[in-house]
């Protein structure tokens, strides 16, 4: 063998191994990469995806406890709605009676002040027919009266406003709460008329103020001027 057939030979060999070896490795590296049957490839991808779906009764203990949890919830959601509708229905069946109470009160009262409008009538009409008989019996005793009427005096003790009938007759002014009750104000010249707004005015005398209301203006000036023309009229104190 010649000398150049020799080193050809040498360099060539350590190319077909490198080459030999290299082709080696690759298959190795694509047997370890893939599985060595399809059903081990398909087992994968289940076992990949499967915790993406819902748990079943047969993954693990702890899958199924977790799934009969799972579906316990909405029974007790159920369970939990039924007492709040029980609650509901409690709740409205004592608003119902309240509201029935109120408005048995509420009827109890109106007719209450129907009742009292009713006797407020009827004790005015008394009133009014009472006046009518002390006019009469006042026109009797005191047919020469400077003045008489109606008019409201102002309680002593209770501070409210009365309908009594007057009669003014020789400088003493009567009043009538009924045909039975009569009192009288000394009227000398010590006493003062005061008027004011209103149809207000009242007497001053040395005991005490009378203070009266008239039903209208024209009616205040007639009692006042009536009741201070007399005044007026009586001769001095000295």
């Amino acid at each position: 063998m010649s000398e150049i057939t020799l080193n050809k030979t040498l360099l060539e060999i350590p190319r077909e191994l490198i080459t030999l070896t290299i082709i080696k490795e690759t298959k190795d590296e694509e047997a370890v990469e893939k599985p060595t049957s399809g059903d081990e490839t398909v087992k994968d991808e289940e076992t990949f995806e499967k915790p993406k779906n819902e748990p079943t009764s047969n993954t693990s203990h702890l899958g199924r406890r977790i799934t009969s949890d799972f579906k316990k919830k909405p029974e007790k959601a159920q369970g939990y709605s039924e007492e709040q509708k029980k609650g509901e229905t409690q709740k409205v069946g004592i608003t119902d009676s309240e509201d029935k109470k109120k408005k048995k009160k509420r009827a109890s009262m109106q007719k209450k002040r129907q009742v009292s409008q009713s006797e407020k009538k009827q004790d005015s009409k008394a009133v009014q027919d009472e006046f009518e008989i002390i006019k009469n019996e006042v026109k009797k005793e005191y047919p020469d009266a400077t003045k008489q009427g109606k008019l409201h005096k102002e309680s002593q003790i209770l501070k409210r406003n009365e309908e009594r009938y007057f009669a003014f007759h020789n400088g003493i002014l009567y009043y009538f709460k009924n045909s039975q009750t009569k009192k009288q104000i000394n009227i000398d010249k010590s006493c003062q008329v005061n008027k004011f707004c209103d149809k207000r005015f009242e007497i001053e005398t040395s005991i005490r103020t009378f203070k009266f209301q008239a039903s209208t203006e024209e009616d205040q000036v007639e009692w006042t001027k009536v009741i201070q023309d007399y005044i007026d009229n009586l001769p001095g104190l000295g």
